[in-house]
């Protein structure tokens, strides 16, 4: 890498590195305090929801600004590499053109993949992406080889963009699934999905390929739902359900209603605060057959101890069943 490139990629890490920092110190000096809300008068817990609402428009700015920075700057001319495979004839034909001209100008023959995965995000490239891939591609002649990428570019345009339209599956280590991902602006008009390993994938790939009456295949049947919305009585935004749905709202379920409804019913839906794992004493022992759809303010948080991987309530759901 030249000094250039170096000096660029460190400027982008301090760029992303003060935009976390503000979004952590911001949620620590801006939050208001909870406890205090219920000691106050109405004037006061309306002043208190002010705040609320003026705190969290502080992180909407501060959670786009991340999201922008992470494709800009961390990303950059690779975001294409996120984006689902295209398999399109006109991507996989200007693909090799592009891998023959690039060799005839001197480069080491780039694999083809590695073109495809470039050129399937050409509708996101800027200039100044294509003149960092050529520099990486052919750092002798990359004013040559920045000419052959933006003719290849310009080609497949915006057409390859709307071609690209499959699923994404994200496995992140314990530093890279704490950041929003799925928002970053390349990403937001993709159905995308997170799994702890590839082995969950193969699970599910089987599952769906030999075990024709899994919900994989089958899909969900709503008339087969249990629910529990509600159960500590303090959000009664969350009890609105679909008529003929099963299930307890404003309430704590018994002991037994949903490690019984997560083996027996399709979908499984959690409306409250925390992740609602405290209604089943060991997730892990149940046979979970349930879809399960968690509502609440911790329900995808991982946490990290040590030098192991996050571990949170989501995942214990995926691994009893879905």
């Amino acid at each position: 890498m030249t000094l250039r490139g170096q000096t660029d990629g460190l400027a982008a890490r301090l760029r992303c590195s003060l935009v976390l920092d503000s979004l952590g110190s911001n949620q620590i000096a801006l939050q208001p305090d909870l406890d205090a809300s219920w000691s106050l008068t109405l004037r006061g817990r309306t002043d208190w929801l002010t705040a609320q609402l003026r705190y969290f428009s502080v992180l909407d700015s501060l959670g786009s600004a991340l999201t922008e920075s992470l494709e800009t700057y961390v990303l950059g001319c690779w975001k294409g590499a996120l984006l689902p495979a295209c398999e399109d004839p006109s991507l996989i034909e200007e693909s090799a053109c592009l891998q023959m001209r690039l060799k005839e100008c001197g480069c080491e023959e780039p694999e083809l993949a590695l073109l495809k995965a470039m050129l399937t995000g050409s509708h996101l490239l800027t200039p100044q992406h294509v003149w960092s891939l050529a520099q990486g591609l052919n750092p002798v002649q990359p004013e040559r080889a920045q000419n052959l990428i933006q003719e290849a570019v310009d080609k497949l345009g915006n057409y390859i963009g709307s071609a690209s339209n499959g699923h994404v599956i994200l496995v992140l280590d314990k530093h890279l699934q704490k950041l929003p991902w799925e928002n970053i602006p390349c990403l937001r008009s993709h159905s995308v999905t997170r799994l702890p390993s590839l082995r969950f994938l193969l699970s599910y790939s089987l599952t769906k390929k030999y075990q024709e009456e899994a919900i994989l295949n089958r899909g969900v049947n709503s008339t087969k739902t249990f629910y529990v919305l509600n159960p500590h009585g303090n959000l009664p935004g969350t009890e609105k359900i679909e008529p003929g749905w099963a299930g307890v709202v404003g309430q704590t379920p018994d002991p037994d209603q949903v490690p019984v409804a997560l083996e027996e019913r399709d979908l499984y839906i959690y409306a409250g605060h925390g992740a609602g794992a405290r209604f089943v004493d060991s997730i892990l022992k149940v046979d979970c057959r349930s879809v399960a759809l968690l509502f609440g303010c911790s329900s995808a948080a991982l946490a990290v101890q040590g030098n192991l991987e996050g571990t949170g309530a989501v995942l214990k759901f995926l691994m009893a069943g879905w």
